[in-house]
This record gives C-alpha cells, sequence and structure tokens, in this order.
C-alpha cells in the first residue's frame, strides 16, 4: 500500500474526519503491520498536544516544538519515520492557530469540534481542558467544542468510558448520548452508550449523578454503588443497586475484569478488548465465567478459560470460533 495513503489514514483519524470505511482500513493495517502501528502510536502522542488540553496554550506550544525537534533528530537515524516531521508540521499548523484564543471563542468565532477515538481493541486514557479524566474503551468516540470548559462543560459519548470528573461546583459537567443525559457537578462514573445498542447503562462509583431522559421526561439520581440502565426499545429508565463495582473501575487499572457472565456477553466483552470477532457455539451461550485478566493475550484469556469449562477454540486470523471440548 502506498506510504502516502497510511500517512492519509493515519491523519484522518487522529482529526476525527476518517469515514467508517477508512477507520476500518486502518484497523487492519494496525494488526498487519507492526512497524506502521508502532509508528502511529508515535504518532497519535504527538497530535494530541494539539488538541486544546491544557489550560497554558502558550507552555503547549513551545512543548510541541520540543517534541518536533525530537522527532527530527528519530528520524535521521530511521527513514520510516519522515511521515512523523509531516504529522508534526500539521499539528504546529494547528497549535499556531489556536494559541490565544482557543479558549475564549467570540460569539462570531466559528465553534471547533475536538474528537478523541479508538479503535476496536485500543484503549486511551485523555485529559480534557477542565482537569477531567476520561478512560476510553475500544470503539468509543468523545467529542466537545471550543467552548467546553469556558461556556459550559458538555461532552458527547458513543461508546463505553470511565470518567473522573473534575469538581467544579458553578458549572455541571454534562454527557450527552442521543436523547440520555448524565450531569454531575465532580464524581466517578461508568458509562456506556453505544449509538448501535439498545440498553445504556450508568454506574457511580463516587458522588451523585443525575440521570434524565428528555423526550421522555424520565429521571433518576444514582448514589454511590448504584446503577441505572435505560432501554431505548421500551423506552424505560431503572436504577438499581450494583453490587460488583470491580468489574466497572477495571478499565482504570488497566484490567478486564468479569464476575459470572455468560459466555455470550463474555465474548462481546473479549471483542472490544482485543479487536476481534467471536462466534459462540449456541449450546455453550449460557455457560459462566469469572476472572481477572491484565497483559495476558486473547489466547492466554481462551486457554485459561478452556482449562476450567471445557470448552476449546480455534483461530484463523482475528476471527474465533468457541464450542463444547
Amino acid at each position: 500500500m502506498d506510504h502516502h495513503y497510511k500517512e492519509s489514514l493515519a491523519i484522518k483519524y487522529l482529526s476525527g474526519e476518517a469515514s467508517i470505511t477508512e477507520l476500518e482500513e486502518l484497523k487492519a493495517l494496525l494488526k498487519s503491520d507492526a512497524a506502521f502501528k508502532k509508528q502511529f502510536v508515535e504518532l497519535r502522542d504527538i497530535w494530541n498536544v494539539a488538541h486544546p488540553n491544557e489550560y497554558n496554550s502558550h507552555k503547549a506550544f513551545l512543548r510541541f516544538k520540543d517534541r518536533i525537534k525530537q522527532s527530527e533528530i528519530r528520524e535521521k537515524k530511521s527513514t520510516s519515520f519522515q511521515w512523523l516531521k509531516y504529522a508534526a508540521v500539521a499539528a504546529l499548523i494547528a497549535i499556531s492557530l489556536l494559541v490565544g484564543k482557543m479558549f475564549l471563542p467570540s460569539p462570531q468565532e466559528e465553534l471547533k469540534y475536538y474528537t478523541f477515538q479508538t479503535i476496536a481493541g485500543e484503549r486511551q486514557k485523555v485529559q480534557l481542558p477542565d482537569g477531567t479524566i476520561v478512560w476510553l474503551s475500544g470503539q468509543t468516540e468523545l467529542t466537545y467544542t471550543s467552548a467546553f470548559n469556558d461556556m459550559n462543560r458538555i461532552v458527547n459519548l458513543n461508546g463505553e468510558a470511565f470518567f473522573d470528573v473534575k469538581h467544579n461546583a458553578h458549572k455541571p459537567f454534562e454527557v450527552y448520548s442521543g436523547n440520555h443525559v448524565v450531569k454531575v457537578l465532580g464524581t466517578r462514573f461508568k458509562l456506556e452508550a453505544r449509538a448501535d445498542a439498545s440498553i445504556v447503562t450508568t454506574v457511580l462509583e463516587e458522588g451523585k449523578v443525575q440521570i434524565t431522559i428528555p423526550e421522555r421526561q424520565l429521571r433518576c439520581v444514582l448514589l454511590p454503588g448504584q446503577k441505572s440502565v435505560y432501554d431505548k426499545r421500551l423506552k424505560e429508565l431503572r436504577k438499581r443497586i450494583e453490587p460488583d463495582m470491580e468489574k466497572y473501575t477495571a478499565i482504570t487499572r488497566g484490567q478486564l475484569v468479569f464476575k459470572d457472565e455468560p459466555l455470550h456477553v463474555l465474548s462481546e466483552r473479549l471483542e472490544d478488548w482485543f479487536g476481534v470477532t467471536i462466534t459462540v457455539d449456541s449450546a455453550i451461550q449460557d455457560l459462566r465465567f469469572t476472572g481477572t485478566f491484565e497483559n495476558e493475550s486473547i489466547e492466554d484469556v481462551l486457554n485459561i478459560l478452556s482449562m476450567s469449562n471445557g470448552i476449546k477454540f480455534t483461530r484463523t486470523n482475528e476471527a474465533i470460533n468457541i464450542t463444547l471440548n
């Protein structure tokens, strides 16, 4: 594949302009080309500086120039990093245009949109301009505008993320996922809100959150250890006690945790975590599993599950089939 085309795909992804087809193409490249994946990770680290995630944009600008010099030094050692220089220059231009005005948009300024995206099997920890920390699961998109932290603290989420929200009594933090809204002042919670899923789940670890479905005039308030479940098809919002917080906070520790979960649910979580496709035989879909994994590969996880539950698996590239042993 043409080297410049790979660069183009990477930059489109990082700038939030990639189409679904281009995202799938990039996903395939990252799986098949180890050298490209290494370059992409370095590029992503550089590119993220171009997002307005720091209060002092002048310091961000100076730090970014230093990063460019470092990338140029590496480039002399390996011509394969030529594209990092181009990406760094592009991001430098973006920062130059934003310095001094990105945090104070006037009414006449055009609203700018900033997006963090992850692909299947990827997890990313990001910091928003207000100091809020967000852990993104695979295939997740988090978007906010140039008005964030100045006029509001509103983000849009499509996917799964754990939020550690910086407290601000005068400016609530709001997460929109379709018609589902989570509103907080400062707290820690997990939100699972994929556009193609019928259920939206919010689990609260600390603080207090308010869940609203404006179009249905539904509302509930969560306290620590509680969970809300919104059924998009039935238009129902329910609240319950969540006895297993560890599973929902695991992403902040880089862990995959499941307790007494049926295989058909577990397989979906493994797909998201490792970026693979899993097919489960109907005869074993309700088998239940418990485990905690951190640095294991998908093969390691499946081998451990196989030894204790009488199942077996076969793998062809990124497709995995699980059957009864």
